[in-house]
């Protein structure tokens, strides 16, 4: 399986979409296609995986590891949405599962082409290093860097 979020996703200032975000991407796909019904990706289905088997039915190891990493990943960025706001989640669900060009997805999130296409890039590498498809200082900084991409602003506090 192989997702073509190259073809969406422009050159930020040197900052292009190499092996690894593209391996990040297609490991978001494949895990994507092993737990959706009828396009719809259900929490239920994220949590029978134990050991590579669902259901009694054994996967292939490396797919039990992409929906893993997928369900960790993904409950990561639905918090911060809670919290925050951050649009992340849904920008690279956009980018990645639905192929949607970068002026769609701007258009929904809120933010402009080049934040957003900011946020698809750090997205992968967020992805990556979540999934420790990169290690030490380079995943560090992914890590960080995702988490300022687009504006942090509490929600639900009072003053």
């Amino acid at each position: 399986m192989s997702c073509d979020v190259t073809r969406n996703v422009p050159d930020l200032h040197g900052n292009r979409i190499g092996a690894v975000e593209l391996q990040a991407a297609d490991q978001i796909a494949l895990a994507v296609k092993y737990v959706a019904t009828g396009g719809i990706l259900r929490a239920v289905d994220l949590q029978k995986i134990d050991r590579g088997r669902q259901n009694d039915s054994p996967w292939p190891a490396h797919i039990a590891l992409a929906v893993r990493n997928y369900q960790s990943w993904q409950k990561f960025w639905t918090k911060e949405h809670a919290l925050t706001g951050n649009p992340m989640l849904q920008c690279i669900w956009s980018a990645v599962i639905d192929e949607r060009p970068i002026s769609v997805i701007a258009q929904e999130i809120g933010y402009g082409r080049h934040l957003t296409t900011r946020g698809v890039i750090c997205g992968l590498r967020h992805y990556a290093a979540h999934a420790k498809l990169v290690t030490g200082t380079q995943a560090a900084q992914w890590l960080g860097q995702a988490q300022h991409v687009f504006d942090r602003r509490l929600t639900g506090t009072t003053a």
